[in-house]
C-alpha cells in the first residue's frame, strides 16, 4: 500500500470515527426523531439556494480571470465548479476542490499560472468576506451575547488572515522559501514558486477586478450563512439568525483544515462546540452540520453528469 493511499484511508477513518463518537455520545435516536421532523419545504429552499451560490460563485471566478484576459465563458466555469464541488467530497477539508479547479483551469488556459492563481485569489476574497461578516455581526452583538471563547476566535481568524494577506503582498516574504530551494537543489520548485508569486501579485494591480469579486463574495457569503439557516428551520430549530452569522465563518475555517474527508467529523463537532453555547441539543447541532454536508452531496452527485461527460479530469 502506497503512502498516499494509507493517509486516504486514515483521513477517512479519522472522521468516521470522530463522528461516530459524536453521534453515539449524543444519543443515536434523538437523531431519528430530528429526522421524522423534517420539513422539506424549507430543505428544499435551502437547496436551491445554495444551487445559486455556486452559479454566481462562478461569476465571479470568471471577473477574476478576465482581469487576465483568460477568456472561459461562465457555463464551462460553471462545470468546473461543480468539478471541484464533487471532489471536495473525497478530499481532506474543504480546499480539495480548490485544487482540483486549479488544475482543471491550468490545462485550460494558456495564461496557466494565472489561471492556476485566480482560485486561490477566489478563495482569499470569499474568505475575507465571510470573516469581515462574522467580525462586524460579533461587535454589533457584542452587548446582547456574550461568546468570549467564540469572539476570541474571530478575532484570532481574523488576524491571521490580514497577516497572510499582508505576507503574500510583500516580495520579501518569497525570498526566504526561495533560497531554502536553491540550498535543496530544487531550480525547478523555486522557478514555479516565482512564477506563482509573480501571478499572485498582477491580480493586485486589478483592483476594479478585486473590487466585484469582493461585492460577490459578501452576496455569496450572506447566501451561505442564509443556507446554514434554512436548514436549520427545516430541522425546526428556531435559532436567531445572528447566531448564524457569528458561528459560520469559524465554522468554514476550520472546516479548511485538512483532515478529514470532506472535514466529516471535525465540522460536526466544531459546530456542537459553537451551538452548545446558546442552548441547542448536541443531535440538533450534528444533524444540521450534516444537514448542510448532504446539500451540497446531493447537488454534487447531480450536476455530476454536467462535467464528468466533458472528461475534465
Amino acid at each position: 500500500m502506497t503512502a498516499n493511499k494509507r493517509r486516504t484511508y486514515l483521513s477517512l477513518a479519522l472522521g468516521l470515527l470522530l463522528l461516530g463518537t459524536l453521534i453515539y455520545g449524543s444519543g443515536p435516536k434523538q437523531f431519528w426523531h430530528i429526522i421524522r421532523e423534517l420539513k422539506a419545504a424549507w430543505w428544499v429552499g435551502a437547496f436551491f439556494l445554495y444551487l445559486m451560490t455556486q452559479l454566481i460563485s462562478s461569476l465571479r471566478w470568471q471577473i477574476l480571470l478576465k482581469a487576465e484576459r483568460i477568456i472561459i465563458p461562465w457555463p464551462r466555469l460553471v462545470t468546473f465548479y461543480f468539478a471541484g464541488m464533487f471532489f471536495n467530497l473525497f478530499l481532506p477539508g474543504l480546499v480539495g476542490g480548490d485544487l482540483v479547479r486549479g488544475y482543471i483551469v491550468y490545462r485550460e488556459a494558456e495564461k496557466k499560472e494565472e489561471a492556476a492563481v485566480s482560485v486561490v485569489v477566489e478563495r482569499l476574497c470569499g474568505m475575507g468576506a465571510l470573516l469581515t461578516i462574522g467580525f462586524v455581526a460579533m461587535l454589533i452583538s457584542y452587548r446582547v451575547i456574550s461568546l468570549g471563547p467564540v469572539s476570541w476566535a474571530l478575532s484570532i481568524l481574523m488576524g491571521f488572515f490580514l497577516g497572510l494577506i499582508f505576507l503574500a503582498s510583500r516580495t520579501s516574504f518569497l525570498q526566504l522559501p526561495l533560497k531554502l530551494l536553491g540550498w535543496l537543489r530544487l531550480p525547478r520548485w523555486a522557478e514555479a514558486a516565482t512564477k506563482v508569486h509573480q501571478a499572485f501579485r498582477l491580480y493586485g494591480g486589478h483592483r476594479k477586478a478585486l473590487l466585484k469579486a469582493g461585492a460577490l463574495s459578501f452576496l455569496l457569503q450572506t447566501l451561505g450563512i442564509l443556507v446554514y439557516y434554512l436548514l436549520a428551520r427545516a430541522l425546526g430549530l428556531s435559532v436567531p439568525i445572528i447566531y448564524f452569522f457569528l458561528f459560520v465563518p469559524i465554522i468554514t475555517a476550520v472546516s479548511m483544515i485538512p483532515i478529514t474527508f470532506s472535514s466529516l467529523g471535525v465540522r460536526e463537532g466544531i459546530s456542537l462546540l459553537l451551538f452548545s453555547k446558546i442552548g441547542v441539543s448536541a443531535p440538533a447541532a450534528i444533524t444540521l452540520s450534516l444537514a448542510w454536508w448532504v446539500n451540497v452531496a446531493l447537488l454534487s452527485l447531480l450536476a455530476t453528469p454536467l462535467w464528468a461527460r466533458k472528461g475534465l479530469i
